[in-house]
């Protein structure tokens, strides 16, 4: 078993198609596993909260197929 997976990913805004950046790793944790989560926008300095909501709506989705 590797000791961390890591997934990388980019997701493009549909309106200024500006880039963010995400990142998703896994470590084992005991008898289950860790997840961390980043994501980060690559211009500017404010997202308008999109990077917590896409965190979240995956926490929500990672909960939700536990």
């Amino acid at each position: 078993m590797p000791a961390e997976l890591r997934i990388e990913a980019t997701d493009t805004t549909p309106f200024f198609a500006f880039k963010d950046d995400i990142v998703v790793r896994i470590t084992p944790a005991g008898g289950g596993s860790r997840v961390d989560l980043r994501s980060v926008s690559r211009l500017g300095r404010s997202d308008l909260g999109k990077n917590a909501e896409r965190i979240r709506a995956f926490l929500r989705e990672l909960a939700r197929t536990s």
